[in-house]
């Protein structure tokens, strides 16, 4: 009974250690205009800064990845601004989004159906995207920015750019 008691302990201790292991990542930086990309698992636990092609480090250095907090601090004035709307349900979700100049907003399609992201302008229109594509456009004029979904018309959202 005891040795099933540690056993069901180890595996619960197990679960915890992947489950907090598992991260996930915002897509990478895009180009001004329209990108489509599908969703990938990507390895985080190799921290950026480290030179892959650099010689093997003695094993008995430890080497950290540096805090979140101390990388935004660092580097936040050289990192473009990126905010998510999700497409799932047949609504977008973050309905009306306010951002700045130069705000790359990405949309993620999590429906089973085709949806698309059309401006009421004419100022930008994506392709239709399956589950798990993304698309993303960055905004570098103010103003406010109607959309829809072509195929769903009654599916619609705004951005705000100030």
């Amino acid at each position: 009974m005891k040795n099933m008691k540690l056993g069901l302990v180890i595996l619960m201790l197990f679960a915890l250690v992947v489950y907090g292991c598992a991260k996930q990542t915002p897509p990478a930086e895009t180009q001004v205009g329209q990108t489509v990309t599908e969703t990938a698992d990507v390895d985080t636990n190799t921290p950026a800064s480290v030179d892959t092609n650099a010689p093997a480090a003695d094993a008995s250095a430890e080497q950290t990845a540096p805090d979140a907090a101390q990388v935004e601090t660092t580097n936040s004035a050289s990192v473009a601004s990126t905010e998510f709307v999700e497409i799932k349900n047949f609504g977008f979700n973050q309905a009306t989004l306010t951002v700045t100049k130069g705000t790359t907003v990405t949309w993620s399609q999590e429906d089973n159906v085709k949806h698309n992201v059309v401006s009421d302008d004419d100022y930008f229109e994506s392709p239709l995207l399956k589950k798990g594509e993304k698309w993303s456009y960055t905004f570098n004029d103010a103003g406010t920015y109607n959309y829809y979904c072509a195929p769903h018309p009654y599916m619609t959202g705004t951005i705000v750019v100030q």
